[in-house]
C-alpha cells in the first residue's frame, strides 16, 4: 500500500499534467487580465521545466493520455478521501 505522502505527491504531479493539458488545449480567453496571463505563462513554464518534454508532447497530442491522466487524478483523490473524485483544476 502506498503511503499518504506518496499519494499527495502523485496528486500534485497529476494536477500539474492535467492543468497543462487543459491549458494547451483551451488556451487563454480573450480579455483575460494581464496579471492572470502572466501567471498562466509562469505556471506553464514551471511545468515545462519540471517534466520530460516527450511526456508533455504526448499529453498535448493524445486524447487517450488526457483521459488516462484525468482518471488517475480522480482515483488518487478518491484514495485520499474525496468521494466525488473532484476533477476541477
Amino acid at each position: 500500500m502506498r503511503k499518504k505522502q506518496e499519494l499527495v505527491a502523485l496528486q500534485r504531479e497529476l494536477f500539474d499534467l492535467v492543468w497543462y493539458e487543459r491549458h494547451t488545449r483551451e488556451g487563454i480567453p480573450d480579455g483575460t487580465p494581464p496579471d492572470i496571463v502572466a501567471g498562466v505563462a509562469n505556471a506553464a513554464a514551471r511545468i515545462e521545466a519540471k517534466y520530460d518534454p516527450a511526456l508533455l508532447e504526448r499529453i498535448r497530442t493524445s486524447p487517450w493520455m488526457s483521459g488516462f491522466l484525468n482518471g488517475r487524478l480522480a482515483t488518487v483523490r478518491w484514495a485520499l478521501g474525496c468521494e466525488d473524485g473532484l476533477l476541477d483544476t
